[in-house]
């Protein structure tokens, strides 16, 4: 079962001088949202990973990711080349810090038995190789 939940908010957004996860939607960050819907559904066991020190106020740990090439991903579109693969020590369950996602999917995502590595996102940011819509 996967105990380990990692909260991806490194991207960099040329639209935006806030970042996109900490947009407040119902008074509330969603990042922050995403740590509290985890914490409801018993996980402890959670980390953001970024660069940006905005992040150290959530009550969990920050990292920084070792690679980051984000000149890279916006000459590719390759966006996997900032996933964090260093953290793929165990089976862990990868979140994006800028998806509102809704107590139903948060509590359908923890309490769904796997051994696997999970990734959830918007299908928008799909690469085919990698990411399939299920």
């Amino acid at each position: 079962m996967v105990t380990k939940y990692i909260i991806l908010s490194d991207g960099k957004s040329k639209d935006f001088k806030t970042p996109r996860q900490l947009s407040i939607i119902n008074d509330e960050p969603i990042i922050k949202r995403t740590i509290r819907l985890l914490k409801e559904n018993g996980i402890e066991d959670i980390l953001i990973t970024s660069h940006d020190k905005r992040f150290d106020n959530f009550g969990v740990a920050r990292y920084e990711p070792l690679y980051n090439d984000w000149d890279n991903i916006k000459k590719t579109g390759y966006w996997l080349s900032a996933f964090p693969i260093e953290l793929l020590n165990e089976p862990v369950c990868f979140l994006f810090g800028d998806v509102y996602y809704s107590e139903n999917a948060i509590n359908m995502i923890v309490n769904t038995p796997t051994e696997s590595t999970l990734l959830f996102c918007s299908y928008e940011n799909k690469d085919e190789r990698y990411i399939k819509k299920h």
